[in-house]
C-alpha cells in the first residue's frame, strides 16, 4: 500500500483575530526599533555613496538584491493587492499561481474611484533558514488596521517566488444578545 501524503495547508491563510486597545495595561513604547523602508521620504533614508568610474569598464549583470529587498517589495505588492489599489496579476512575476489567487480572493472590495487609504509597510524582518529560501515577516497597516504578514520566498530559475502568505485580518466584534444587555 502506497503510503499517505499529509494534506497540503493553503498557500494564503487569514488567521482572524480580536484586536484589543493597546493602552490598556501597556505603557507606551517608542518606535525606536522601526527602521524605514525603501520609499519612505527622502528626510528619512540615506543617500547611497557613490561609485567610483572605472575607464573602459562596464556592468554586465547587474549586482544581485539583497533579500531584505526582496522581502520589502514583495510585502509591498501583496498588501496593495490586498488593499485593492492593485490587480491581482502584478502578482504573476513574484508568486506562484495559488498565492495570487489566494491573495486575489481576499481582496478588499474597493468601488471604482473610491479613495482608498494607501497601504503602508511598517516594518520588514527575512531570514534564510535554508539556501535558496526566505521567511520574512512584516507589520503593515491595511484599510487604517495595522496587521501582521508572514510569507515565504522560494528561488525558482533564479527569480524570487513568493509560496505562501499568512496574515491577520481583524474580526467584527459579535452583537450583544438581548438577554446579556438585560441582566
Amino acid at each position: 500500500m502506497p503510503p499517505t501524503n499529509p494534506p497540503l495547508r493553503p498557500p494564503v491563510r487569514v488567521v482572524p483575530y480580536t484586536p484589543h486597545n493597546s493602552t490598556q495595561g501597556r505603557a507606551k513604547t517608542e518606535r525606536t526599533h522601526l527602521r524605514p523602508v525603501r520609499g519612505a521620504p527622502p528626510s528619512k533614508q540615506q543617500e547611497p555613496a557613490p561609485r567610483p568610474a572605472v575607464p573602459g569598464l562596464r556592468l554586465i549583470n547587474p549586482p544581485e538584491t539583497s533579500v531584505q529587498d526582496v522581502a520589502e517589495a514583495t510585502a509591498r505588492l501583496v498588501i496593495e493587492v490586498l488593499a485593492g489599489v492593485r490587480v491581482p496579476r502584478h502578482l504573476d512575476t513574484r508568486a506562484l499561481p495559488q498565492v495570487r489567487s489566494g491573495v486575489a480572493a481576499h481582496q478588499i472590495a474597493v468601488a471604482k474611484g473610491a479613495k482608498v487609504a494607501p497601504p503602508r509597510v511598517l516594518s520588514v524582518r527575512a531570514q534564510e533558514p535554508a539556501p535558496d529560501v526566505v521567511e520574512a515577516n512584516a507589520v503593515v497597516i491595511l484599510a487604517g488596521h495595522i496587521q501582521a504578514l508572514a510569507f515565504r520566498l522560494e528561488r525558482h530559475r533564479g527569480q524570487w517566488r513568493c509560496t505562501a502568505v499568512e496574515t491577520t485580518r481583524p474580526t467584527k466584534p459579535k452583537p450583544k444578545s438581548a438577554s446579556r444587555q438585560a441582566g
